[in-house]
């Protein structure tokens, strides 16, 4: 089945603009082309903000869907998650730690795939490109480093499975890429709500570097002083992107009680690991 989608951009770092109310598909006379109203305004991303330019982007405007797998007109793959239960704020949560993935990027490192949100015959879908580089269980000692060096910004968010070796790929240029956001932030990678286990400190600077967890792989590098490193060094980036991580969220499909829930949470959290760089 052939579906046309109009949908926003998620991939890149922070999302400014507003919500467009989404409107149902409009089915074509044939029966079997499903054509999608836009859901969301294309938004200005911080990279083009920064670089002074007005250029926005977007998802495909096409893709052929089979099962949950999703291919767009050049023939890259995308996969797809649908809402759980209808529940959009698991998607807008996804959605925003990307976004926040991509805003740390220049200080940390943390590439993530390509990501955007777009409504399928009424059901809302996160999708995600594929990484076509190799797998991360191919990554040498120096890949490792470079995947290391966002461990701070994981444990932050709480992505406690992303270090696993098939969340990791490399990009074309051998960069190591976190293909999936899913479990971070409110929700785990399975889509359950983590509720109180999403608390305001981080224990996750230590869980995920245990060496018994599937988490430790991408972290098996990562020494002590390397931690402390990147305490001081977030200690700097947190402040002075305080706005923009906001802006990130209130951005994102989520529902206003979430949206304020996850930038409390983000908040506690940072505050919690900025006390720990002393």
């Amino acid at each position: 089945m052939r579906f046309t989608l109009v949908s926003s951009l998620v991939a890149g770092l922070v999302l400014v603009g507003g919500l467009a109310m989404a409107r149902p598909p409009v089915h074509a006379s044939s029966g079997k082309k499903v054509i999608v109203t836009k859901e969301f305004e294309i938004p200005v991303t911080s990279e083009t903000v920064r670089e002074g330019g007005s250029k926005t982007l977007s998802c495909p405007a096409s893709f052929t869907k089979s099962g949950a797998r999703f291919t767009d007109p050049s023939g890259a793959a995308w996969t797809g998650r649908a809402a759980k239960d209808g529940d959009r704020d698991r998607l807008g949560n996804d959605a925003a730690v990307a976004s926040i993935y991509r805003l740390a990027e220049p200080a940390f490192g943390t590439s993530v795939a390509p990501t955007c949100v777009a409504t399928v015959e009424g059901t809302p879908y996160l999708l995600a490109k594929k990484v076509d580089g190799a797998s991360g269980k191919t990554l040498g000692d120096e890949q490792l480093k470079r995947f290391g060096e966002g461990f701070v910004i994981d444990a932050w968010l709480g992505s406690a499975e992303i270090g696993a070796a098939w969340q990791v790929a490399l990009d074309a240029s051998g960069n190591p890429v976190r293909t999936d956001a899913g479990g971070g932030g409110l929700f785990r990678a399975k889509g359950d709500a983590k509720g109180s286990a999403f608390g305001n400190d981080v224990p996750e600077l230590q869980t995920m570097r245990d060496p018994l967890k599937t988490s430790s792989f991408g972290y098996r590098t990562l020494a002590a002083r390397d931690v402390k490193d990147q305490l001081q060094r977030f200690a700097t980036w947190y402040p002075s992107h305080r706005a923009e991580i906001d802006a990130a969220i209130d951005a994102a499909p989520l529902g206003a009680q979430a949206a304020s829930t996850l930038k409390s949470k983000l908040a506690a959290r940072a505050q919690w690991l900025l006390a720990q760089k002393k």
